[in-house]
């Protein structure tokens, strides 16, 4: 009888200790958002573009964390964030948790940074929310540190954490934080802007940054193909391309007047969502139209087919700030001298966000971990002829998380041959 109720006692603590699967709805719903508004405020614009939906909505939680009224209204409005900081923090401590890891295969790599003046005072339960949820270092900045000596300091801590040939990628996200840093020493962070001086005594700025890096390997087997034909804005290019026939997931988007591709990454947490636009359809007008595309109901319509796909090679990064995306949808206190409230960070009101700043870089080759199922032999015997999808022309990505159904990274490719 003993034994029994010690069975009992001790599966019931297995069942209460064990802490229940995050809820991370709400970061899908918001980088969903984010995909949309910043695709098309960049619709009428020739080049490449990437940034990451997934990294936004990140900092706009860490500023969330630290506002207060207004601030924080507008910014948990525009995320559609709970109203529990619990389930908020638990959720984006789940997700990102993984990224930290560097130089693994098929996984992103993430990292925030929080800058401030040196002689302005972080609460330090505020710094601990940021370091334990989301993964955010918080940097004070000196006016007497030099940047050769950040950089040299910034080196040494990445020497351990670059495993795989990650290097090159990192090297634009130290140019990006180089200028970020020597704003604060140049004094370019102390003061009012131009509209609002007068308006307050003193205010010291803020700027957040966040980097991520994606080179995922295909779950099914692709070969590279040179001197493929592109229709660039500006005209025809020869382009190499990633080549595979077998069975792909796609679907007709009908209100977008296009065709969506998905294609999965080794281990099938990833995927990239190709969208491409009719022969007779432009890209603006496709994503002028994109608002009418809920991203995380894409896997309901899509269907098996056996076909060919080529899909062109590229790699590129972009620098990107959303201050117009979010004033589009109302976080425009953050930004202000006058109607920033940040004193969950400081202990006071005299702090407000100068910029928020993301470099994100992206390459799509041909490698692979895996080969189709269908053999030359299978593919032979095929009585009808393999049809064929060929992304020739401009065209939108999505890099999603299909198991909690999130944006890591949104983009549209223009002309695959540049790297920006």
């Amino acid at each position: 009888m003993s034994i029994s109720l010690a069975s009992l006692f001790i599966a019931g603590l297995a069942v209460v200790s064990a802490a229940p699967p995050a809820d991370t709805g709400f970061i899908g719903r918001g980088t969903n958002l984010l995909s949309t508004t910043m695709l098309q405020l960049r619709q009428s614009n020739d080049s490449n573009y990437v940034f990451s939906p997934l990294g936004y909505s990140t900092l706009l939680a860490v500023l969330a964390e630290g506002g207060v009224g207004p601030t924080r209204n507008q910014i948990s409005a525009a995320l559609e964030l709970p109203e529990d900081s619990y389930t908020v923090r638990t959720a984006y401590r789940a997700i990102l948790a993984p990224m930290q890891e560097r130089g693994v295969p098929n996984q992103p790599e993430f990292k925030n940074w929080f800058y401030l003046k040196k002689n302005i005072t972080v609460e330090d339960g505020y710094k601990a929310i940021l370091e334990e949820n989301y993964y955010t270092e918080v940097r004070e900045i000196d006016n007497t540190i030099k940047i050769h000596e950040v950089n040299e300091t910034s080196q040494e801590n990445e020497t351990t954490t670059e495993k795989v040939a990650s290097t090159e990628r990192m090297e634009g996200a130290k140019a990006v934080e180089q200028e970020i840093i020597q704003s604060f020493t140049d004094n370019k962070l102390d003061g009012l802007p131009p509209s609002e001086e007068g308006k307050s005594d003193f205010k010291s700025k803020a700027i957040c940054f966040n980097a991520l890096f994606f080179n995922g390997m295909w779950a099914d087997s692709f070969s590279e193909v040179e001197g493929c034909n592109f229709q660039t804005p500006s005209g025809p290019v020869k382009v190499n391309c990633a080549e595979s026939t077998g069975n792909f997931r796609m679907a007709r988007l009908e209100q977008l007047k296009a065709d969506v591709l998905q294609l999965p990454y080794q281990g099938g947490r990833y995927v990239l969502d190709v969208i491409l636009p009719e022969k007779d359809q432009s890209l603006e007008g496709v994503t002028s139209k994109l608002s009418s595309l809920d991203l995380s109901t894409i896997d309901k319509n899509l269907v098996n087919r056996t076909m060919k796909i080529c899909l062109p090679k590229f790699k590129f990064y972009t620098i990107s700030r959303p201050k117009e995306a979010l004033n589009k949808h109302g976080v425009e206190d953050v930004y202000s001298a006058t109607m920033a409230d940040f004193s969950t960070i400081t202990g006071d009101k005299q702090l407000y966000l100068a910029d928020l700043v993301q470099f994100v870089s992206i390459e799509v080759n041909e490698k692979s971990a895996s080969y189709n199922y269908l053999t030359a032999t299978s593919i032979a015997s095929l009585r009808t002829a393999i049809p064929e999808f060929h992304v020739n022309r401009p065209f939108l990505f999505f890099l999603r998380d299909k198991i909690e159904n999130y944006t890591v990274i949104a983009g549209k490719l223009e002309n695959p041959n540049s790297e920006k």
